[in-house]
């Protein structure tokens, strides 16, 4: 029972980027005594890369580093994907651990500058 999750937030959303269907699914839990999650963003009907992300440092302070790991998917240098799971993981600040899966088209990476806004306004809600 002492790792049991304890759900606190579940959403789903969806919107329009560029006219491309993009969901985003977020499940947050408290385990033990540390809040986690599983995030999904996609325009691919399906997750894509998949990312587990750690703090480390001070529990609630913005410096603490990120951990990042590629589970599954492109490992070279630092993404677009990676900006956008910094960018996750700022936004649920009280999240010690996530699991991130990002699956977003081509067209996507080759737009990001203009698309990157659309990513904050949808991890916003």
């Amino acid at each position: 029972k002492k790792n049991m999750e304890i759900p606190i937030k579940n959403k789903q959303k969806a919107i329009k980027i560029d006219g491309v269907h993009t969901e985003i699914i977020v499940n947050q839990f408290v385990k033990g005594s540390k809040i986690e999650g599983n995030i999904i963003l996609t325009q691919l009907k399906k997750p894509g890369n998949i990312y587990k992300v750690k703090r480390i440092g001070e529990e609630g302070k913005e410096e603490a580093t990120l951990d990042i790991k590629t589970i599954t998917g492109k490992r070279e240098g630092d993404t677009i994907e990676q900006f956008i799971v910094r960018q996750i993981m700022k936004k649920y600040e009280k999240c010690n651990a996530m699991t991130i899966s990002i699956g977003l088209k081509k067209e996507f990476e080759k737009k990001s500058k203009e698309n990157i806004q659309y990513i904050r306004e949808l991890i916003k809600h």
